[in-house]
């Protein structure tokens, strides 16, 4: 079966076709229209050494960068996605999802936040309310373990997306494997009521009649048969054999 035996089908069978590829279409529009959006925020902070370990460089932070700024990056990261903190997030309305993490993409104490919701506004408010909060939550891990200003390390932004940039990729994908769906039970369908209809057409087909069985040879009253009269291989009857075997 090739691709025009199928679109003859699906033509023969549009009672089916039209239906279902409606309803495909309106599956998909429902989906768009349940589907939110997605809008996106991200921002990226980098961990610099204290005052006190940057006297190494002449002051300058900038170019000291230890596995200890990495470590410090981490374990700050983890404690911003805690419970705690969302719960505080969700009660002052930003409602907005969001990761924290070291950076993929980078070999030092960079810290990444993504933040994303179905609200732009609600999505660049949570993102505003992250970036402020990490360097307030580093102050304060340090000064629970009792360091001076000095030797605290600082944490800096580094990119901050000024809005909530819309993010259609997700929306997209979701309409269209709705779509393909849609598209395929509309082709699959009449395909498959065909293939029943010409099974039920096949087991109504009647058997074909058998062949007649060929005459019995006649017989003697006596059960004797008689012989072949139907001629002989010199052409003559067996009829004028008989006549003339009994004149001699």
């Amino acid at each position: 079966m090739d691709l025009l035996d199928w679109i003859g089908i699906l033509l023969r069978r549009w009672k089916l076709t039209v239906p279902l590829l409606l309803l495909a279409l309106g599956g998909v529009g429902a989906a768009a229209t349940v589907t939110p959006w997605t809008y996106e925020a991200r921002a990226n902070l980098v961990f610099l050494a204290s005052p006190f370990q940057a006297r190494q460089a002449g002051g300058n932070p900038w170019l000291v960068f230890d596995s200890s700024l990495t470590v410090t990056a981490e374990v700050v990261g983890r404690e911003m996605m805690d419970d705690r903190t969302a719960a505080g997030l969700r009660g002052r309305g930003l409602t907005a999802a969001y990761e924290i993490g070291v950076a993929q993409d980078s070999t030092g104490p960079v810290l990444a936040v993504d933040v994303s919701g179905d609200d732009p506004r609600v999505t660049k408010a949570t993102l505003d309310a992250l970036v402020a909060e990490i360097p307030r939550r580093l102050t304060q891990i340090q000064v629970e373990e009792g360091v001076t200003e000095r030797a605290q390390i600082k944490a800096s932004v580094v990119t901050a997306s000024p809005k909530a940039a819309l993010a259609a990729t997700g929306k997209l994908r979701v309409l269209v494997m709705a779509l393909f769906v849609g598209l395929a039970l509309t082709v699959a369908v009449p395909l498959f009521a065909e293939v029943l209809s010409e099974r039920r057409r096949r087991g109504r087909a009647p058997d074909p009649e058998p062949a007649p069985a060929p005459d019995p040879a006649p017989e003697k009253p006596n059960g004797v048969t008689l012989p072949d009269l139907t001629g002989s291989a010199n052409g003559e009857s067996a009829g004028a054999g008989l006549v003339r075997r009994s004149r001699d």
